[in-house]
């Protein structure tokens, strides 16, 4: 079976004209953004879903909510985490959100 990614990749190329851009959000220079760049990009696209209806206030998420997100459905699908960050435990730490973590019942 092919890959999610695979699957994406082939999906961008059928809807691209311009298939020597290999980025899922690039630039109006076929670039990629720089981490300022995408930061604004990311909040005027939330903007736009709110002012649309599409997202409530209430229920904003950040780009970092969604990479965990993906990271967490990835661990449970295959049992082991993608390897995103040169160490794993950094990935555990930061985007695993399978944990479940101990609370007292005061």
């Amino acid at each position: 079976m092919r890959s999610q990614l695979s699957q994406l990749l082939d999906r961008l190329e059928a809807i691209r004209s311009d298939r020597e851009c290999l980025y899922v959000f690039p630039t109006r220079d076929r670039n990629q953004y720089t981490a300022d760049g995408f930061k604004t990009l990311w909040q005027r696209s939330v903007h736009a879903a709110m002012k649309a209806g599409a997202l409530k206030a209430e229920d904003r998420f950040t780009f970092h909510d969604l990479r965990a997100y993906y990271v967490t459905l990835h661990k449970q699908q295959t049992g082991k985490l993608p390897d995103i960050h040169k160490n794993p435990a950094t990935t555990a730490q930061v985007y695993d959100r399978n944990k479940e973590v101990p609370r007292s019942a005061n």
